[in-house]
């Protein structure tokens, strides 16, 4: 993945005290399977949850993480992020969404089977069914 390449980063967090924005623009600096170094020109408390959205390989990608350093360098800052969920391939996923949705045939889907009622259920579970007896 080249480095030096811009990305979006969303705060997810309550809004911060200083009045940064909500949507910032930042730059790739170093991604590994489970972080992420940006840069960026306002600094971010720790813990602050973020959803940093990129493009790679002519595919969107999303992450999901939190701040976990925010160290000045020169006039800019270098947060490192802790990556907790990352989607990829997001086009190629949305591609496939709508394939099979063409091929589905236009219907309401039917209700499952339920295959016992609530009695029975509660017959095969003494426990439970005692414990509801009580609290009658």
């Amino acid at each position: 993945m080249p480095l030096s390449q811009p990305v979006i980063v969303n705060l997810l967090s309550d809004p911060l005290p200083d009045g940064t924005p909500r949507v910032l623009q930042a730059t790739l600096a170093n991604l590994s399977g489970r972080g992420m170094r940006i840069m960026l020109e306002h600094p971010l408390p720790l813990d602050t949850a973020i959803r940093v959205d990129f493009r790679w390989e002519s595919e969107d990608a999303l992450m999901l993480g939190e701040v976990v350093y925010c160290i000045p360098e020169g006039e800019l800052f270098a947060v490192g992020l802790e990556l907790h969920h990352s989607l990829v391939h997001l086009t190629s996923l949305q591609g496939l969404m709508d394939n099979l949705l063409e091929e589905q045939p236009d219907r309401t889907p039917e209700p499952a089977p339920v295959s016992k009622t609530a009695a029975e259920v509660m017959n095969h579970r003494p426990a439970v069914s005692r414990y509801l007896r009580r609290k009658r």
